[in-house]
């Protein structure tokens, strides 16, 4: 019989022991038993409960993981050592992320596709081949990929598909800081991780209301075929199953750290993220639906009333969360300037080539998917009214 086996990948900086997560939360609310097994990883740039937490190294590395991804190689490779441990022919696998984590499950499952699983006596031997690949850029020619083809000779590889990928609000891990004039700062991404044959469904909640030049948003490439592995040999190939969602809120609260008092725009995410799953049919997760009523949806039950907690539920009108008014360090970064032809926004003004992103709104292609709760939250909210939605399209939204 067939198991599920499902990873969980943390966003920057996010700590178990302090406010959850929608990806602990998610990761608390799947069963976990023989039949679906269930990994976590905490996040890119996390302190964690380790004697030097406090220390200046370990807030230095903090900020160096929310700016540039540092521990990514970790990420993955903790992740890929668990599924080459357990996978079995026919196992079925969900990558879940949010942020960076978003981002390290789709380098993950780029890497799969790429490469396959190894058998777990060969995982001493596979970190050298991750660093060659890691360099491979996207759009890369087919000679690139040669050192690969020669490296995989020598393993026992096993290519599974994946079933699906649950993204919120996914930003990419590669900084380059360039010596030379062009620009202080370049975004780039990994092969594979915005096409992927071996992926069949994906979803993804994206942020509305985040303006930090470091949270650029990543679109998963609409469109694609399905093949289950990176060999294009079906004549007539399914597209894949993708659906992207603008939802209301910062990059936090569409599934940050935010105290549970005022998690309601992060519940919303996670209630759609779930839904979604249960779409899938014969592919869908099993829950622990008790809890699931309990912490995600707010239902007061005999538990929470012996505790005394109060379970936020998910709200619309729930507060935003803006880092850039609660962190210092984060509104010097937006005066660097960056190349215009970088801007999102197919209008975008500046000077000799250049403009500084002074906090600039996330542009929205015309055609997106909007959220309900955003439609919700302008009627509830009477001064939200999101610049990159403007003029706020009331007349399309669902009555």
């Amino acid at each position: 019989m067939s198991r599920k086996l499902i990873i969980c990948f943390d966003g920057t900086g996010n700590e178990v022991e302090k406010n959850e997560s929608n990806i602990l939360r998610l990761y608390k609310c799947l069963k976990h038993d023989d039949n679906q097994l269930v990994y976590y990883e905490p996040g890119v740039g996390t302190l964690s409960t380790r004697p030097f937490a406090t220390t200046p190294f370990s807030k230095a590395r903090l900020v160096l993981g929310l700016a540039a991804g540092l521990g990514l190689h970790k990420n993955v490779m903790h992740a890929y050592e668990f599924l080459c441990e357990n996978y079995r022919e026919g196992d079925r696998l969900y990558f879940f992320g949010y942020s960076r984590g978003a981002y390290t499950a789709r380098v993950l499952a780029g890497f799969i596709n790429d490469f396959g699983l190894v058998a777990p006596h060969e995982m001493h031997l596979i970190g050298p081949v991750f660093k060659t690949w890691r360099k491979i850029p996207k759009d890369a020619p087919r000679e690139a990929y040669a050192p690969l083809r020669i490296s995989e000779q020598f393993f026992h590889i096993r290519r599974p598909s994946i079933r699906f990928l649950g993204l919120w609000d996914t930003v990419s891990s590669m900084v380059r800081i360039r010596l030379k004039w062009g620009t202080f700062l370049e975004f780039g991404s990994n092969s594979s991780v915005d096409e992927n044959p071996s992926v069949k469904a994906v979803r993804h909640a994206l942020s509305i209301d985040e303006t930090r030049r470091f949270f650029r948003h990543q679109f998963w490439t609409e469109g694609q075929d399905y093949h289950g592995t990176r060999f294009k040999s079906k004549t007539n190939p399914p597209k894949q199953d993708v659906t992207q969602v603008w939802f209301p809120g910062t990059h936090t609260d569409v599934a940050g750290s935010i105290p549970e008092s005022e998690a309601g725009l992060s519940k919303l995410t996670l209630v759609w993220m779930r839904n979604e799953i249960d779409g899938l049919g014969v592919d869908k997760l099993e829950f622990r639906e008790p809890f699931y009523a309990r912490y995600v949806l707010g239902k007061k039950d005999k538990v929470t009333e012996r505790m005394g907690l109060e379970i936020s539920e998910p709200n619309a009108l729930a507060p935003l969360h803006s880092q850039m008014k609660l962190r210092k360090f984060w509104p010097v970064l937006e005066i660097i300037p960056r190349m215009t032809k970088r801007s999102r926004w197919p209008d975008q003004k500046g000077w000799f080539g250049y403009y500084l992103p002074l906090a600039q709104e996330r542009y929205i292609p015309p055609g997106s998917l909007i959220d309900p709760s955003a439609y919700e939250r302008r009627k509830g909210v009477p001064d939200y009214a999101p610049k990159n939605l403007h003029p706020f399209p009331e007349d399309d939204a669902p009555s």
